[in-house]
């Protein structure tokens, strides 16, 4: 089972959970000329571990955090294609249905509404399935 593994620093730290800040940094980040393209973006991102012994960290702490890479791919589904493939098949649904190209792209965008309102009712169940953990190294 590969992980894939991030640094991250302590933020919060509660009695069974801790709250971590992972710096996400793009494939060209570390370019010499990524201020000239703008294309190198940092995000920093908040991420919730449960842990039985989150008493033994400090916020500040570095620590590494993976996430299994099975769970990287659901995400990237779940962000990404199903989204592309959604708005896809109502474009070229609404085209054939003989409505013009203005009102096919309009449909084929407002249908992503009701796409991540159902990704944010199903956070619960989704947290559930991204289980984030504390590498010792």
């Amino acid at each position: 089972m590969e992980l894939i593994r991030h640094q991250a620093v302590i933020t919060k730290v509660e009695k069974l959970k801790i709250t971590a800040r992972v710096q996400v940094r793009s494939a060209c980040g570390s370019c010499a000329a990524r201020g000239a393209c703008g294309l190198g973006d940092c995000a920093d991102k908040i991420i919730e571990i449960s842990h039985d012994n989150a008493g033994s960290y400090r916020p500040g702490d570095r620590i590494t955090v993976s996430l299994r890479q099975d769970s990287g791919f659901l995400a990237l589904f779940l962000g990404y294609i199903a989204p592309l493939i959604l708005v896809l098949t109502v474009l070229f649904s609404c085209l054939y249905g003989g409505l013009g190209e203005i009102s096919s792209g309009i449909y084929s965008i407002i249908v992503l509404i009701p796409y991540y309102f159902g990704l944010s009712l199903a956070r619960k169940h989704l947290q559930k399935k991204f289980y984030f953990s504390i590498v010792d190294e």
